[in-house]
């Protein structure tokens, strides 16, 4: 069962939607409409976490990949991935 947002939103996993972009192309603008429709949406976290752990995404391509959501702000997002980063990989 997948967990509720404060707001009352199903949150899906960041593991499953980065699978979907990352094994099957699945455009991420596209994963965003739907999500929206369905009253969902993704642990943006993990996804990042992934991206960064997959070693196919570096911080310039992941913010790129994230350049298509409707509320992308890359110096939030910049901050969150080298925070990501930082915490996860120099330990």
């Amino acid at each position: 069962m997948n967990p509720i947002s404060e707001d009352g939103r199903v949150v899906i996993s960041g593991k499953i939607i980065f699978k979907l972009l990352d094994t099957f192309g699945f455009p991420l603008d596209l994963v965003e409409e739907v999500l929206k429709e369905n009253g969902c949406i993704f642990d943006m976290y993990e996804f990042m976490l992934c991206a960064l752990r997959s070693g196919n995404f570096s911080i310039a391509k992941l913010l790129s990949t994230l350049s298509v959501l409707s509320y992308y702000n890359e110096l939030y997002f910049k901050k969150a991935i080298l925070y990501i980063f930082n915490k996860e990989f120099q330990k």
